[in-house]
């Protein structure tokens, strides 16, 4: 499932364990711009897909960032990577 993978990533940076909202703006959850640079290359990483550094900000919630990465799967042959 792509937004618990993405919420996982999400966790895993923010070194938190709890649920994160996936309509909450990434910048409300604890994402800075260092921190989001590290967010967008670790999803590229785990999706295999190359994103523009500004991902996070083009698509600011976990949801949001989910249609776009879905919306990518549609279009090619992603799989996601073990995180």
């Amino acid at each position: 499932n792509v937004l618990e993978t993405l919420e996982k990533a999400a966790q895993d940076i923010l070194q938190r364990n709890d649920k994160i909202n996936p309509n909450q703006p990434l910048k409300e959850i604890g994402f800075d711009s260092v921190l989001t640079v590290e967010f967008s290359q670790a999803i590229a990483l785990i999706f295999n897909v190359v994103l523009s550094a500004t991902v996070a900000y083009d698509y600011p919630t976990l949801h949001l960032l989910e249609q776009y990465i879905e919306s990518l799967k549609n279009t090619s042959s992603i799989v996601p990577n073990s995180i």
